[in-house]
């Protein structure tokens, strides 16, 4: 019953204050004057990040693997089209894991490279780690592709690093496994390319930082409102 009671209080003192909204103008301009200078704060703010929020890049390459159990030309067509997910789930593992990027750090440079960005570690330590950030590994369901994708403030490192990942991958499939006669274990159908437009921060990000200070504007103007009438109903 006491929760009944007070659902009747919050809507009775709900209804009232709708009541004030419409006939009182003292009260919307106390609304319309917090939501328009929140409105253009959030808009300046959103501004602002877009211009120094540092600029992420992705490139990304689609490669192709084959199962070392399906070696003979005639199950080449089968391993495109049936290969194994939980063949390729493992295989998606081995190629973020330290061996395989400890090559892309060598022959790419990038403990010097990615020093000399910010927020990195000059611990050589930390290479592998940072680069493993970097990497997003994705399976195409039904077929035998994978798909890596770099981030990075440099778009032509994040390039260099996705495609240093497939050729890193495919020499230690080459060490592991013996020479076969339906083609390479590992190829590359679509190669990184730098990317021109950032991925982060973009317009998406724009409009939803916009749409977050204008949500924000929004509650601190009802908050305002709310404010004035129970001022208003104080001296009353």
């Amino acid at each position: 019953m006491e929760h009944i009671s007070n659902l009747h209080k919050w809507g009775g003192w709900l209804g009232e204050f709708a009541n004030g909204l419409r006939r009182d103008k003292p009260i919307w301009f106390a609304f319309l004057r917090v939501f328009g200078w929140a409105t253009m704060a959030a808009i300046a703010w959103s501004f602002l990040l877009m211009a120094w929020s540092p600029r992420v890049y992705s490139s990304r390459v689609v490669f192709r693997v084959l199962s070392p159990e399906k070696t003979t030309s005639g199950e080449m067509h089968a391993a495109f089209m049936q290969q194994d997910a939980q063949y390729l789930s493992k295989e998606a593992k081995i190629i973020t894991s330290p061996g395989i990027l400890a090559d892309v750090i060598a022959n790419l440079h990038l403990h010097e490279k990615l020093g000399d960005q910010p927020n990195h570690r000059r611990r050589a330590a930390d290479d592998y780690e940072c680069l493993n950030k970097m990497i997003k590994v994705s399976l195409t369901q039904m077929t035998s592709l994978l798909e890596i994708s770099v981030s990075n403030p440099d778009p032509a490192l994040a390039a260099q690093i996705a495609n240093a990942i497939p050729d890193s991958y495919r020499a230690y499939r080459l060490e592991q496994e013996p020479p076969r006669e339906c083609g390479m274990p590992v190829t590359v159908l679509d190669p990184a390319r730098a990317a021109r437009k950032p991925d982060f921060p973009n317009y998406g990000t724009f409009f939803r930082w916009l749409t977050e200070g204008t949500l924000v504007a929004s509650l601190g103007g009802l908050a305002a409102a709310v404010l004035a009438v129970r001022k208003r109903q104080a001296f009353t």
